[in-house]
This record gives C-alpha cells, structure tokens and sequence, in this order.
C-alpha cells in the first residue's frame, strides 16, 4: 500500500486566532500529560473514542492564524497595535538581533555596536557603576570586531525562540473551499511554527521571514532582495558615508598611536645617550 507523505508546504507563522473571521486553519498542540488530565475522563465523537490520558486528550485543536509580513510592518514602522502588545526593550531586543544577523553576514561593525547597545538592558544587565558601564563599553567594542560578530545571537536567539514550537496544522479556508474539497488531505496539511505570543511570532517572522531592520534608521521594512540592508536609498548612502567616517577615523587614531610609540622610543634613546655622555 503506498502511503501519502507529509507534504511541507511553507513553514508559516501561527499565533492563535480569538475571533472565528480571522482563523486560517486548526492546529494539533500536544499538550502535558498533567494538563492532559484535567481533560474530560472520556469524550465519544462520531469517528472515534478518546479516552483518559490517551493521545487524543493530550492534544488540543486551537484556531490559528498565519502572521504575514505586512501584519507586521505598517508605513513603514512595526504595526502600532503591535507596539502596544511589546515592551520597549524587548522591541530593542528584537531589533538587535535582526540587525546582528545581518551585520555578521557583511562583517559590518558599527552596525554590531549598534546593536549591542540596543539589547545591552537584556543581554548584560544596567550598570549599577561608572565601572560596570566601562566593563559593558569594552565587551560591546571586542564583540563588534571583525570575527567577533554574532557571537551571542545563540543565546538571544535561543532566548526569543524559547516559546516557539513546530506543529502540523490544516487549511481551514482551503479545506472548506468549493475547488480545494476534491484535494487530497495531505494537499492541506502543513508545517507551522506556532507562537503562543506576538514577541515570539516578530522575531520568528524576522528570523525566516523577509522582514529586517535599516541598519541607519533602525526601522523595520521589507525587503524585496536579499542584499537589501537599509529601507531606502538615502538611508543606504547615509550608512555608507558614515561607515566611511567610522574607518577613516581608527585609521587615524592607529596612526596616532604607532607615532606616539615612535617618538616614546626615539625620546628614550636620546636620554640613553644623555646619561652615557655624561
């Protein structure tokens, strides 16, 4: 007998749909077997019995909804009723990571510093000190060196993701349509990654997703090629021109300090040869 295999469509971002007009399909999350047993002891459908502490009590069917990427970004900035749902320095936290993602693929530095001191809050802790802000100063200024960048996303990454899981969900829309009635149930069936929160579906959909951070202006946008790292073109010139500053200028302080270490050796020896006169 030839099975149907699991067929993949998109690996979509899911969050729970409250209103049934905003529902794209249903979602089998398996469920602990503690919370399992709070469950009715047994619920006879019309197909198949459930019984107690069995699979089928142990997952629940929710209303899902896929999140797009213009649910997300609105005129140009991140969705205003999403803003109200995300705390400040966890937006900061989301906008850092994109923003690493994209700096340690270019090994572009000050777009890393950049994002360090957005997520420092979460990822270091406040400064309590003049001194715990110098100690936070150098770790962001060794972090952002060429080779150095993204050495947390894991942790961040891990962090953001931590209440993301894959489930398989169906096409409610799509099964309930006159055409798509004659597809086959696998046809429906899909790969979803479920966000039981909107700060978990931004950072998924920004991960995955096409939507990133300018790395001038610090906004989210959409971007319609892949090397496309500022929302337009005169944040892009901007960057770039300052960017340029940016290496001009430790090119001069190099230059300065390997004169200063010049003149200290050239000054020494001139006291050397002072003494030995004498």
């Amino acid at each position: 007998m030839q099975r149907s295999p699991l067929q993949i469509v998109a690996v979509d971002i899911l969050v729970r749909a409250h209103k049934a007009n905003t529902c794209d399909g249903w979602a089998s999350i398996p469920q602990e077997r503690t919370a399992a047993s709070r469950v009715a002891r047994s619920r006879v459908g019309p197909v198949i019995t459930h019984l107690t502490g069995g699979l089928g009590t142990a997952t629940l069917h929710f209303p899902v909804r896929v999140i797009k990427d213009s649910d997300i970004v609105r005129n140009g900035d991140l969705n205003s009723q999403l803003r109200k749902l995300l705390p400040a320095e966890e937006w900061d936290m989301i906008r850092a990571m994109n923003l690493l993602f994209r700096a340690e693929e270019v090994q572009d530095s000050k777009v890393a510093e950049e994002a360090y001191e957005l997520c420092s809050p979460i990822l270091f802790g406040r400064p309590q000190s003049a001194q715990d802000r110098d100690v936070i100063k150098l770790i962001i200024s060794m972090l952002s060196m060429p080779g150095n960048i993204g050495a947390d996303l894991d942790v961040l990454s891990s962090h953001a993701l931590a209440n993301a899981r894959i489930v398989c969900w169906d096409h409610w829309k799509l099964a309930t349509g006159e055409i798509d009635r004659k597809r086959p149930r696998s046809a429906r069936r899909a790969i979803g990654i479920y966000c039981s929160e909107y700060k978990t579906a931004i950072v998924a959909k920004m991960i995955f997703g096409s939507i990133r951070i300018c790395f001038r202006c610090h906004k989210p946008f959409i971007a319609e090629r892949p090397n496309h790292n500022c929302c337009s073109a005169v944040c892009r010139e901007a960057h770039r021109l300052a960017r340029w500053r940016r290496r001009k200028k430790a090119e001069a302080q190099q230059q300065k300090k390997a004169t200063e270490m010049t003149s200290r050796k050239k000054g020494t020896y001139n006291i050397r040869r002072i003494r030995g006169a004498q």
